[in-house]
């Protein structure tokens, strides 16, 4: 594993971020334009990478998006937009023939959210098909200093292409790069539960800073009580330890040291779409911009909190929290 000094300096705010990861074509529902036997939706696009990597972008972080899309008009789009949040879009490859997935979004009465997917031939599933496309890719991801990907990046790849992407953590880890982790569990992609504990459990080892939630933890092991999944988590050599656990803040574990930071304002809850994304965003541009992490976890309940009262994933610009540690020229 990387050395205290190496994996430290990697947390600089010119840090080089490659967030890795699948963005989807979205439809919402339109009620107020629908018609009789048809349905009017907006169509947007969303994945939890994806909305991490819009606010590190906005919070001041150099971050480039690693997926794939196809090669039609939707897929142009997409990159348009994402550069247009100053996103770096050089790892996005794009494969012919192919569309991007698609997924139905949906709130109830209390803003939770519920999805329906059309993915199985999304062209993200092909980034790690080929030895050739491993060696191309992990090649480019050498030339950063810090990696986020998420469980779902995960439930994407087969398990030999899992394997070869470890065996390159583990070598990145070991030049003091830096690896951020959160296990967002979906049981939905992942039919086997005990598949998706032996992935998370490797990515949890290779990462320095854990990002999960807790009802995500508890969701993959049903068995488990609270401080069981805390303690479980805790074990392994990471630095940092942030378990996310909803209206009630958030625990944080670094060194030997923890903190219990409870949100301090109350939230109307509207949607709490990226709530984990920009949350796990916050906290970590707020570390490489030199915050403890008491102070990165107040910073990403702040955004969490604004994310939660707007509808949507991704703020409209002007709601972004205020204050040095959210200022950015655009």
């Amino acid at each position: 594993m990387a050395t205290d000094s190496l994996w430290q300096e990697a947390l600089n705010p010119q840090a080089r971020v490659a967030v890795i990861g699948e963005c989807m074509l979205e439809l919402s529902m339109n009620d107020s334009l629908s018609q009789p036997h048809s349905l009017s939706a907006n169509i947007s696009y969303g994945g939890d990478t994806l909305n991490s990597a819009i606010y590190m972008s906005r919070l001041g972080l150099n971050v480039d998006y690693v997926t794939a899309l196809g090669d039609d008009s939707y897929s142009d789009w997409m990159i348009r937009q994402w550069q247009a949040e100053g996103i770096g879009c050089g790892l996005v490859y794009r494969y012919r023939s192919s569309l991007p997935g698609l997924y139905a979004i949906e709130n109830d009465d209390s803003g939770e959210r519920y999805f329906h997917y059309w993915r199985s031939q999304a062209p993200v599933k092909q980034l790690l098909a080929t030895e050739e496309r491993r060696e191309t890719l992990f090649a480019e991801l050498q030339a950063y200093d810090f990696i986020y990907f998420s469980g779902i990046t995960l439930s994407l790849f087969r398990d030999n292409e899992l394997e070869s992407l470890f065996d390159f953590l583990q070598t990145f880890c070991e030049q003091g790069g830096v690896i951020a982790f959160d296990s967002n569990f979906r049981p939905k992609q992942w039919p086997e539960y005990e598949r998706a504990r032996y992935w998370f459990s490797k990515a949890y080892q290779l990462s320095r800073i854990a990002l999960p939630t807790l009802d995500d933890e508890l969701a993959l092991y049903p068995k488990q009580v609270d401080q069981e999944a805390i303690e479980r988590l805790k074990r392994g050599e990471r630095k940092e330890l942030i378990v996310k656990k909803g209206a009630e803040g958030c625990l944080a574990f670094w060194l030997d040291q923890q903190r219990d930071c409870r949100i301090e304002e109350k939230v109307s809850l509207v949607d709490t779409t990226a709530a984990g994304d920009s949350f796990n965003a916050a906290y970590i541009a707020a570390r490489c911009q030199g915050a403890d992490p008491v102070q990165a976890c107040r910073d990403a309940q702040r955004l969490a909190a604004q994310v939660v009262q707007h509808r949507g994933a991704i703020l409209p610009l002007e709601k972004m929290p205020s204050g040095a540690a959210y200022e950015r020229e655009f």
